[in-house]
């Protein structure tokens, strides 16, 4: 049994990062989807989980959806240690303020602190202002 943990936010960023998560996972793994309110930027990463929910389901995936508010570094790689994650899903770009969030620092602090193997989910060149769909 495989545990993902996937950073979602409000963009389409976070949508690949998902669709790259259901890549790893299979019958019986566990999803877990996390958005961050970081206290900092004010910043609420949201998406539309019930989608998502409903598509681990489909795929007989064990999906769990966590909201938590704090500096989006430190909540997941707290995250990853608590539910023992083998992996974590990233999206490699944001927009706006959240560029900065989800690009350099997150990604860099994730690759170089979270215990697990950790996966950034790049979005195709082709698919650059494209929204992503299922």
């Amino acid at each position: 049994m495989v545990t993902v943990v996937v950073g979602i936010d409000d963009s389409g960023y976070g949508i690949f990062a998902f669709q790259r998560a259901l890549r790893i996972v299979k019958e019986g793994d566990t999803l877990y989807l996390l958005t961050v309110i970081d206290r900092k930027k004010g910043l609420i990463a949201k998406e539309n989980k019930k989608t998502f929910r409903k598509i681990c389901l489909e795929k007989k995936v064990n999906c769990i959806s966590l909201d938590e508010t704090g500096d989006v570094r430190e909540v997941m790689s707290r995250v990853c240690d608590e539910v023992g994650a083998d992996v974590l899903v990233l999206g490699s770009r944001g927009q706006g303020s959240l560029r900065r969030v989800f690009v350099g620092s997150t990604t860099d602090y994730c690759l170089r602190f979270v215990n697990c193997s950790v996966l950034v989910a790049k979005k195709p060149a082709s698919h650059r202002d494209a929204i992503p769909y299922f």
